[in-house]
């Protein structure tokens, strides 16, 4: 019993921690000399509101600037697209209690039947999913991708604060020398 409640333990908690972090992934063009970039623009920001588009153009631009790259108003050596898309997910969480049911011939002790109660309930919860293409204009070819998915907290500054640490995580490794190094 003991190793079972220590394995129940330690899945849960891995669980929680695949809750908790956000999915990142990135790719980028290994033929593309990111050193000859030096600007960029951005073609377009789509999320769920007007608050947060300005909340993910900002946070891009932190990123992208922390990079060495300017922001011009058009005609960059780099075109920025971001788009923001959220959607509900489902979780059903079961739970029982009782006694009966062990090793007998008909399943349970000796054969007698199971007592108890089942219980099952339902949640649900936002997902949040942001995607950024960032193409060579003169090339007409995308150079970078990345993605970041996650359950959304229901508080805005916790939200924002993972949008932050998530783009962080996604341009760490943003490529700016010749041929992506």
């Amino acid at each position: 019993m003991k190793i079972r409640t220590c394995s129940a333990v330690t899945v849960l908690a891995i669980l929680l921690v695949g809750v908790a972090s956000a999915t990142i992934i990135t790719d980028y063009d290994r033929k593309a000399n990111f050193s000859n970039y030096k600007t960029y623009s951005w073609a377009s920001v789509e999320t769920a509101n007007v608050m947060w588009d300005q909340r993910v153009k900002d946070a891009i631009s932190s990123q992208l600037a922390a990079k060495g790259l300017k922001e011009v108003e058009s005609g960059g050596d780099l075109v920025v697209r971001a788009v923001g898309i959220t959607r509900l997910g489902e979780d059903v969480h079961a739970n029982a209690s009782g006694w009966g049911g062990g090793f007998g011939p008909w399943g349970g002790w000796g054969g007698g039947p199971a007592f108890g109660d089942a219980t099952a309930n339902k949640s649900t919860y936002a997902i949040g999913t942001l995607i950024i293409e960032i193409s060579d204009p003169n090339s007409k070819r995308m150079v970078w991708w990345g993605l970041s998915d996650q359950s959304l907290p229901t508080k805005s500054d916790k939200a924002i604060k993972n949008l932050d640490k998530d783009l962080a995580k996604m341009f760490k490794k943003f490529p700016t020398g010749s041929n992506g190094k």
